[in-house]
C-alpha cells in the first residue's frame, strides 16, 4: 500500500512475520505499491518519474525495486495488476494497456483513439480485463485468451446471451479460472459477472475432464433416481446410459 512521510508518499509491504516495511524509493523518490503477486514474491505500482507515475516493482523479501522504463522512469503509467505466478505484469503505459513478460512487451490500443487503456489483472488461461478511460468516462472491456485486440466486455457478454442492464464501466478483476470477472461504476455500483461452463457431458464434478473419478460416481449411484450428478443425461435414474456418455467422453473436456 501506500503510506505518508509528511507530504512524500512511500509505498511499504506488510506481513505477520515483519510488520511494515518501507520499499525502496525510486526515480524522484515518491513511490505506491498497488498489488502483489498471489505467491507474495512480487509487488508492482508506481514511482514518480520524471514527468508523473511510472511504472515500478519491488522484490517483497529484500524490498528492492526496479523502473520497467530506467533510468528515470520517462514511461507514464503503473503496474495495475500481476500475473498469480508473478511472471506477467499489467498496466498503462503511455496510454496504452500492456502486458510484460520476462523482456517481451505487449500493447494493446484503446477502442476509440485518443483514450487511455488500462490492463487490471490476468487469468490463467490469458484472458486479460481492463477499461478504456478519458475524463472520467470509463468503458471496459476483455481480451480473451489469444484474442489481438479488446472486445467491450458488455458487447462480448451480449454475444454470449448474456443481458447486461447497466453501463460496464471498470473491469477491475477476472479470477484464475477466468469463470467471474468483478467491476464497478461511477453510479451503477459494483457488479459480478459470471460465465458459465461449456458443457462437457459425464464430467460429474466439473473439473473439466471426464476421468476414473466420474466412472466411479457412476457406479457408485447405480439406480439412483434422486437427481444425482451420477444422471448426466438427465433422464432421472442412473443407468447403463450414463456409463456409456461417460466412456464416450473420456478425457478433457
Amino acid at each position: 500500500g501506500l503510506s505518508w512521510t509528511d507530504c512524500d508518499g512511500t509505498g511499504f509491504v506488510w506481513s505477520h512475520a515483519t510488520g511494515m516495511l518501507p520499499l525502496e524509493l525510486l526515480a524522484n523518490g515518491v513511490n505506491r505499491a498497488s498489488v502483489v503477486s498471489a505467491d507474495g514474491t512480487v509487488i508492482g505500482g508506481f514511482a514518480q518519474g520524471s514527468f508523473s507515475r511510472t511504472p515500478a516493482t519491488w522484490d517483497a523479501a529484500t524490498q528492492a525495486g526496479t523502473l520497467l522504463d530506467p533510468p528515470d522512469g520517462d514511461a507514464l503509467g503503473e503496474v495495475h495488476g500481476i500475473s498469480r505466478d508473478g511472471t506477467k505484469l499489467l498496466g498503462e503505459w503511455d496510454g496504452r494497456a500492456y502486458v510484460k513478460e520476462g523482456d517481451e512487451m505487449t500493447f494493446y490500443d484503446a477502442l476509440i483513439p485518443g483514450w487511455i487503456a488500462i490492463a487490471f489483472d490476468i487469468d490463467d488461461a490469458g484472458t486479460i480485463v481492463g477499461m478504456d478511460f478519458l475524463t472520467g468516462n470509463r468503458r471496459a472491456w476483455i481480451i480473451a485468451a489469444g484474442a489481438e485486440q479488446p472486445t467491450l466486455l458488455k458487447t462480448y457478454d451480449e454475444s454470449l446471451g448474456a443481458e447486461i442492464p447497466i453501463a460496464l464501466q471498470v473491469a477491475q478483476a477476472i479470477s484464475a479460472d477466468g469463470s467471474m470477472v468483478i467491476g464497478h461504476g461511477f453510479a451503477t455500483g459494483a457488479w459480478i459477472i459470471r460465465f458459465e461452463p461449456a458443457e462437457c457431458p459425464g464430467d460429474t464434478d466439473g473439473n473439466g475432464t471426464v476421468d476414473v473419478e466420474d466412472l466411479l460416481t457412476v457406479l457408485a449411484a447405480w439406480g439412483d433416481d434422486t437427481g444425482s450428478p451420477a444422471d448426466v443425461n438427465g433422464d432421472g435414474i442412473v443407468d447403463v446410459q450414463d456409463l456409456l456418455i461417460v466412456l464416450g467422453a473420456w478425457g478433457d473436456c
